[in-house]
This record gives structure tokens, sequence and C-alpha cells, in this order.
């Protein structure tokens, strides 16, 4: 098995659907092979999701090396204020 970071010829396209529950709500997400944690919300981002949505602070998130977009993408439709840029 390759690793996600691995350009390979042999990684063929596998797209799959993650759910993420948070807050009494469902965001999906569309993953596919070659982007780290593809299977499923990883354990690090989640916890990190859970905080930054307590915090009223946060106004401004830098999400570098995103993936499939999960924090961005769940901080902006949970938190409406917040600027969001993904690269």
């Amino acid at each position: 098995m390759n690793h996600y970071y691995i350009n390979d010829d042999d990684l063929k396209s596998q797209k799959r659907v993650l759910n993420l529950y948070i807050n009494d709500n469902k965001l999906s997400f569309v993953s596919d092979v070659g982007v780290f944690s593809n299977t499923q919300i990883d354990y690090g981002s989640y916890t990190f999701l859970k905080t930054l949505l307590k915090e009223n602070k946060v106004v401004d998130l830098l999400d570098v090396g995103c993936g499939y977009g999960v924090l961005g993408i769940a901080l902006k439709y949970l938190k409406h204020a917040i600027n969001v840029d993904m690269v």
C-alpha cells in the first residue's frame, strides 16, 4: 500500500463521501485516494475543529494543505463570520 503523498500511477481514483456530525449538523465531504485521511476525518482535525468552534475570537483562518477542506468548510459553514483562506 502506498502512502497518500506518493504520486503513483497505480493509485486509481476511489472517491468517497465522508460525513461529519458536529453540533447537530451533518456536513458531507468528497475525498479520494492521495488525500490525507481519505477514509475518515482524523482525530486531530476533529478535536481542533471542536476547539475552534468554542472560541469566539476566531475570525480568520488560513488552512494550508487543506486536503478535502474539512476545517475551512466546516468553520465557514458553522461560524458564518469567519474569514477562511484555503490553499
